[in-house]
């Protein structure tokens, strides 16, 4: 059917849990294509649609002059303006927080910066991951983070009961042997790093 960048696509897609709607939505531009999906409600209803239309609209692609195969997926990276306002805002947040952040005092707010650092981290080699591994495998190895912070509590003397032990080592077990078999394993070992 016609949507506003052309040509639509749109299915109903039998999962575990029933029927689901979708929308596969093209758009074309000199040399890149980005494809966007939508799922359940926001694929039938415009009205359900307008943080992802608006996100849609709101990308820019740069494609560059450089010669890459065919279905390559182009690297995603935040635009400079958006860093720059981030290293804006803070102090802003800063001022209007001052007393939640005074009411952290000096050992929570150096957690606070660790895992802010960290989290830059994981975002900074997220897209480098994707390159070596697909966006669900990256998504799935991401998810593991109950794994990681049950090991994080173990570590500090708060163990967790077995039970949620079996059910993480059975996610992970998972997560691992879909990761390993469809894709390449440098591309999993990437993704395992990032989340640590």
């Amino acid at each position: 059917m016609d949507g506003r960048y052309g040509t639509e696509l749109r299915a109903r897609v039998r999962t575990q849990d029933g029927v689901d709607d979708m929308r596969f939505v093209g758009v074309d531009g000199p040399r890149w294509m980005v494809r966007a999906v939508y799922q359940g409600p926001a694929a039938v209803d415009p009205a359900l649609a307008g943080p992802l239309d608006e996100c849609l609209a709101g990308l820019g692609v740069d494609r560059g002059t450089q010669a890459m195969p065919v279905k390559d997926p182009l690297p995603l990276r935040l635009p400079r303006e958006l860093a720059v306002a981030a290293g804006l805002v803070w102090p802003v947040t800063a001022v209007r927080h001052r007393a939640d952040l005074a009411g952290l005092g000096a050992r929570g707010l150096a957690r606070s910066a660790v895992a802010g650092l960290a989290l830059a981290v994981h975002f900074g080699t997220w897209m480098s991951a994707l390159a070596l591994t697909s966006v669900a495998t990256a998504t799935a190895l991401v998810c593991t983070q109950p794994a990681w912070a049950g090991l994080l509590a173990a570590l500090r003397g708060r163990p967790l009961p077995r039970l949620v032990w079996l059910g993480l080592a059975l996610a992970v077990a998972i997560v691992a042997l879909q990761g390993l078999w469809l894709l390449p394993v440098l591309g999993a070992i990437m993704v395992f790093s990032v989340d640590s």
